[in-house]
């Protein structure tokens, strides 16, 4: 984390065209913890998601080690298009 905000990193063996984006363990208690955090968790991760998705990544799964996590994905890795990029 940078900032107190998530980093994108690369996913281990996943290559180079797959990343992982780093959100809360458990967003329900940081809301209620702390609710700015939390709007500034969501407005980061809804803009880095959309920058993302607008560079052919898609989501593919979730992980939990060693952070709780997005996995992402180049479309062309997966062998089709993106059918949610302008």
């Amino acid at each position: 984390m940078e900032d107190g905000r998530p980093a994108r990193k690369p996913v281990t063996g996943g290559g180079e065209d797959t990343i992982g984006l780093a959100i809360p363990t458990d967003f329900a208690a940081l809301k209620e913890r702390d609710r700015t955090e939390a709007v500034a968790w969501r407005q980061y991760i809804g803009s880095t998601l959309s920058s993302l998705f607008n560079q052919g990544y898609v989501a593919v799964d979730f992980g939990k080690e060693p952070v709780t996590h997005y996995i992402l994905t180049k479309t062309d890795e997966l062998g089709g298009e993106n059918i949610f990029r302008d």
